[in-house]
């Protein structure tokens, strides 16, 4: 294509040269770039007002961004890509060049000064060259004249580009001030800054004279402190003085004590003297009549013996009398009784006979009726008897048989049903560990091996098995398959599988071994008492939900307590339904400790989670819960459809099994009825063999015993016969005499039995006499005896009391108590001496001159000594506590003083800087209000303003709804077209108040809708195009068609490709495309 024709003149087309003389300053008239990024030669020429940057995507649109940025000396960390200035040269280049003419008054022509910095590759690291105006210089330099032109390249709301629109929206509300005040006036800011400094060392100043102040109350407290121990010391020198005194005068009193107790012992032992000699005197007098007692005493108790022996051999006569007339006695009785019984003894024997004789005719009788069985018919039938067991052992072992084969039958029925109902259990309560056995899972198979090895160890050590529980994935399941979703979700996978240690103890013993072999998570129990934030009741009832996630597991309450420790689980609502907006929008909003209620939450197919931002504020992020790989094992049912076909074909084979060997076990059963049938038949026959054998032989038993009854009747009948013929009348004569001569010697023994008795009364009565004459001279014998002793006694008493008393004179009267106390008296001085006997005399007035008086009031003064501080270095702590408060007293009125000025230099900063802001905030949002409703939306700029100036700070609020209520911008919170919409309207409402010669806005319009695009863009055009505005650079990818645009405005458009004309090969070319509009 032929383009030369575009680089003639045209009628209609007229090149609009560059006027500085229309540009600001700081405007940037030019921009010249030369082996930068995707250019190798290009030249952009400005429009004071809107220019607009567009082309397709990688053309290298934000390249202009970036070659202002670093063109001006700004950091690459501005742009958000590539962190080192060298990557921006172009490939296969040594370097690049940025050159741009930015409009200056001041400079040398009076027109425009030109920087030019040069990027280059070759050295190590990068490098950069600069120029200003033609002379080369440092980035320094440059640097320090972009700050004087008002350019703000680190500021979002002067130079936003494309990476850092995110960033404008999470900007800090404090931070946004900050922006906001630097791009329109950097005087207010230095103001606000300055505030910030005052405060600060208001609140330093502050905290320094609270410290100070309590610093001097606490040594005046401490003065005063002082000024009571000096007291104290003083009193202490006193009463130590004192001390001393009465110590001294201490041997005086013992003195006196001693000659007082001296005179007191001397009266004593003499007194004792005295007693004692009376005392031997009436002693004498009670011997003599002793003696005489003692006599008569034992000359009485001769005669009182005498008398005892004879009443003993007396006594012993009678005895021998008494034995002979019992034996005497005795002996006629027996022989009456023999007399009795000879003469009654004919009579039973006769009576004896006629009852033998009719009992024998009777037994007779009977035995005559008795017909004997023939011993034939005894053998018959124990032969019979004898086939007959022999038919029922052969049957009873058949029978045995029989049961051995229906035992073993029916065990292997029992054993067959017992597997059965193990396979049907298993499809109930499936033990989960099988699960963990997945070939499409090998990241389960550690922690199965891990559970084995628990389960091998807790067989000899139960302890380990409780000690170390199983993983959430095999020990928990949830109630209702469809919370299964619920707990995947809110469960993490690492803890899924992880291992639950109850204790520290635990997990030294078991679960450090376990962690070396295997190389599996671990969670230990901290047993916290677990709390929810409301009441199940209010959760239900207000709120909706169902309850909380915890209250729909089952399973190990100690893993179950552990997911409730680590992951909150007993504070996460849950709800299987979808919660409309109106009930779930309590929940998030912050409660009074600046957090929401719940930091999680589950209603239908979503998990909310809930955040608190830096700013203080509750975002909300959502996912969506569906089932996957882990949901399975939280199911009610685990088992795998595959595992549970296998089981039921394992189920219906033995289920035939256990049918055929019931068949068998029928017949069995069947057939061995009919065998135990014919044994029955045999024990019949037996019994009534047995029946008849048995009659047989009570017969026979019956005969032999009548016939031995018979044989011994008779043998009794002849003694009886005998007995009856024997004649006992001569010794019934012959018993009679012996009687006749016993009754003579009885009677002789009882008249000398009453002549013993005679004399051993009146023995007796002469003993009596004896005893009580013996009694009278004991008695007084021990009488005398006692008051002998008694004498005795007090005789060695007195003795040794006299002798005490004389000793202990002796002993007191020159003592070495006594000869100390007179020596230490005399090592006084005189002065000493005659102090001490007017205290003396002044004790003995009051009649206090003792001993334990003087002690008192010595332990009273060391009492009083000992309460007394008698610290000397109080003195020397009072002296630095007097210097330090003098100090204080010095300084600290000026500090006061210091603190009074900053606060009234605030106050008057404050009052130059508030109005100012307020009003420059209330226009800013004013304008961003108004351009707001042309996007059918509302907003508005809020200025809050706490005590420290420190958190003075801008919020950005907006609503794209009707009915919802204004919010501040985050990142969280709106969309990203909403974002876009509202950082591109702030930097427009920013337009007529900023002092920025430029502002720089980097593809804004991405994610609005088509509406919003059309309304923000004509809002732009028109307040960038104005008169007296800083100069707006928009960069666009995109362009909608029939868009409002201005004269004043200019477009570039940015091409690439191989058919773009190279400016290098055809410099008229690089002008290309130049004109801003059509002049006719």
């Amino acid at each position: 294509m032929d383009l030369s024709k575009y680089t003639h003149d045209n009628k209609r087309i007229k090149l609009n040269s560059t006027d500085p003389s229309r540009f600001q300053n700081g405007n940037i008239i030019t921009l010249k770039l030369q082996n930068f990024v995707t250019y190798t030669l290009a030249e952009f020429a400005m429009t004071p007002s809107l220019n607009m940057i567009i082309g397709p995507n990688g053309s290298g649109k934000s390249t202009v961004v970036c070659a202002i940025c670093l063109g001006l000396a700004g950091k690459t960390e501005y742009l958000g890509r590539a962190s080192d200035a060298a990557s921006y040269v172009k490939n296969g280049c040594p370097y690049g060049t940025i050159e741009i003419t930015l409009r200056d008054t001041e400079a040398p022509n009076g027109e425009f000064s030109i920087i030019k910095r040069r990027l280059m590759r070759d050295k190590r690291g990068g490098g950069s060259e600069y120029w200003l105006n033609d002379k080369q210089c440092s980035e320094q330099v440059i640097k320090q004249y972009v700050r004087g032109m008002n350019i703000q390249l680190d500021n979002l709301c002067q130079f936003l580009s494309q990476e850092r629109v995110e960033k404008f929206a999470a900007l800090k509300p404090v931070m946004l001030l900050h922006e906001t005040v630097r791009a329109i006036d950097i005087n207010l800011l230095n103001h606000l800054e300055q505030l910030k400094l005052l405060q600060e060392n208001e609140l330093t100043s502050a905290k320094e004279i609270d410290i100070s102040g309590k610093r001097l109350d606490e040594l005046l407290r401490q003065k005063a402190k002082l000024d009571e121990n000096i007291r104290s010391i003083r009193e202490y020198e006193l009463k130590n003085e004192s001390l001393k005194r009465h110590q001294f005068l201490l041997p005086y009193t013992y003195l006196k004590d001693h000659k007082e107790k001296l005179e007191s012992f001397k009266k004593d032992y003499k007194f004792a003297k005295q007693q004692l000699k009376i005392l031997i005197q009436k002693k004498k007098k009670f011997q003599s009549s002793t003696d005489i007692i003692h006599e008569n005493e034992n000359s009485t108790n001769n005669e009182l013996n005498n008398i005892t022996k004879l009443i003993e051999d007396q006594n012993e006569m009678i005895n021998k009398n008494k034995i002979s007339l019992k034996n005497l006695r005795d002996s006629i009785i027996k022989k009456q009784n023999q007399i009795e019984y000879y003469k009654n003894r004919a009579n039973k024997i006769k009576e004896k006979i006629k009852s033998t004789e009719d009992t024998l005719q009777e037994r007779k009788q009977i035995l005559q009726s008795i017909d004997l069985p023939d011993p034939e018919k005894f053998k018959t039938i124990s032969e019979k008897r004898n086939q007959i067991i022999i038919q029922q052992q052969s049957t009873q072992q058949t029978i045995n048989s029989m049961n051995d084969k229906a035992r073993t039958i029916d065990r292997q029925i029992t054993a067959l049903k017992d597997k059965i109902q193990r396979k049907k259990m298993s499809q109930t309560n499936y033990d989960k560990i099988d699960l963990l056995d997945n070939p499409k899972r090998p990241d389960l198979k550690t922690i199965r091996y891990a559970m084995l090895d628990i389960r091998k160890i807790s067989k000899t050590n139960p302890e380990c098995g409780q000690q170390i529980l199983g993983p959430p994935l095999i020990t928990i399941s949830a109630k209702e398959p469809s919370f299964a979703p619920y707990l995947s979700s809110a469960i993490p996978f690492a803890t899924a599988i992880a291992l639950t240690v109850t204790s520290d103890r635990a997990f030294d013993l078991y679960a450090d071994p376990i962690v070396k072999k295997f190389p599996v998570n671990l969670r230990q129990l901290s047993n916290n008492q677990l709390q929810e934030p409301i009441s199940r009741d209010e959760l239900i009832e207000r709120y909706g939900f169902e309850g909380y996630l915890s209250d729909f597991i089952k399973g190990d309450k100690k893993v179950i307590q552990m997911l409730c420790e680590f992951h909150k689980i007993h504070m996460i609502p849950v709800s299987r339904k979808e919660l409309p907006s109106s009930q779930l929008e309590p929940l998030m909003k912050p409660q009074a400790n600046g957090k929401p209620l719940f930091s999680q939450i589950i209603h239908g197919k979503t998990l909310i989670t809930l955040n608190v931002s830096q700013t203080n504020q509750v975002y909300a992020r959502s996912r969506n819960i569906e089932s996957n790989a882990n949901s399975q094992f939280y199911a009610s049912s685990v088992m795998s459809d595959e595992l549970k076909a296998s089981i039921n074909r394992e189920i219906e084979d033995m289920t035939t099994q256990v049918n055929t060997h019931s068949k068998t076990l029928e017949e069995q059963i069947n057939e061995k009825n009919d065998v135990t049938h014919q044994l029955k038949e045999y024990g019949h026959e037996f019994d009534k063999l047995n029946n008849e054998l048995s009659g047989l032989n009570n017969i026979r038993n019956k005969h032999s015993k009548f016939q031995n009854d018979c044989n011994l009747l008779e043998e009794n009948l002849e003694k009886y016969k005998q007995d009856a013929r024997r004649d006992v009348s001569l010794k019934i004569e012959d018993v009679k005499h012996q009687i006749t001569e016993d009754l003579k010697v009885e009677l002789k023994l009882a008249q000398e039995m009453i002549k013993l008795v005679t004399t051993r009364c009146t023995m007796e009565e002469q003993h009596i006499t004896q005893q009580a004459n013996f009694f009278k001279f004991k008695n007084m014998s021990l009488s005398m005896n006692g008051l002998i002793e008694s004498l005795n006694a007090e005789e060695d008493e007195l003795d040794q009391e006299y002798r005490t008393k004389k000793n202990n004179f002796e002993e007191r009267k020159n003592s070495r108590e006594y000869l100390e106390w007179k020596k230490q008296i005399e090592t006084y001085e005189p002065d000493l001496k005659e102090k001490l006997a007017e205290l003396a005399e002044e004790y003995d007035k009051e009649d206090n001159f003792t001993i334990s008086f003087i002690n008192d009031t010595i332990d009273k003064l060391e009492s009083e000594i000992s309460r007394l501080n008698h610290d000397a270095s109080s003195v020397k702590i009072i002296e630095t506590v007097e210097k330090e408060i003098k100090q204080l007293e010095e300084v600290l009125p000026g500090q006061q003083k210091k603190l009074a000025e900053t606060r009234e230099e605030m106050n008057n900063k404050r009052s130059i800087l508030e109005p100012k802001l307020d009003e420059i905030i209330e226009m800013i949002s004013k304008k961003f209000a108004d351009l707001f409703k042309r996007v059918g939306s509302a907003g508005a700029i809020r200025l809050n303003k706490p005590d420290l100036f420190t958190k003075w700070e801008i919020e950005i609020l907006v609503k794209f709804r009707d009915n919802a209520v204004l919010k501040q911008l985050d990142p969280h919170t709106q969309s990203g077209g909403e974002r876009a919409v509202s950082t591109v309207l702030y930097m427009m409402a920013l337009q007529d108040f900023t002092t920025a010669p430029f502002r720089v806005v980097d593809e804004i319009n991405q994610g609005m809708d088509r509406r919003n695009e059309r309304i923000v863009h004509k809002a732009m055009v028109e307040n960038a195009c104005k008169e007296n505005t800083s100069q707006y650079f928009l960069i666009t990818p995109k362009l909608l068609t029939d868009l409002y645009y201005h004269e004043r405005m200019r477009i570039h458009c940015v091409m690439a490709g191989p058919w773009i004309p190279n400016p290098s090969v055809q410099p008229e070319m690089q002008h290309f495309g130049e004109t801003s509009n059509y002049v006719l």
